[in-house]
């Protein structure tokens, strides 16, 4: 009885083992993944019926540093208003998001 209660142990502690020997692998591999870099760009839009700071944050603020409510503040600071109020017909500044791209470098 106390050898199969040997055994039983020896297999479990192989077992934890084997977790922890994949769990540091995988881990190790997940550190290494680059986080993709997001330079910003500026452009002039055209504001059309229906637009609003809201929602030119939601479609222009992805991947930026910014929360909507901080885009938002960025839009007016960079187009000098004072309030949120828009007018369709206007050409607005607003500021987007693209990854760079590094070139791994070759040996």
């Amino acid at each position: 009885m106390r050898q199969k209660t040997q055994h039983f142990l020896l297999w479990v502690l192989i077992l934890i083992m084997g977790i922890v020997l994949v769990t540091s692998i995988k881990l190790d591999v997940l550190a290494k993944e680059p986080v993709p870099e997001y330079r910003p760009y500026y452009k002039s839009v055209l504001l059309k019926e229906g637009d609003n700071l809201w929602s030119l944050a939601k479609e222009y603020s992805t991947g930026g540093p910014y929360t909507l409510d901080e885009y938002i503040s960025e839009l007016k600071s960079i187009n000098g208003l004072r309030e949120d109020t828009i007018h369709t017909g206007c050409y607005l500044t607003v500021v987007y998001f693209e990854p760079v791209l590094h070139e791994e470098p070759t040996v």
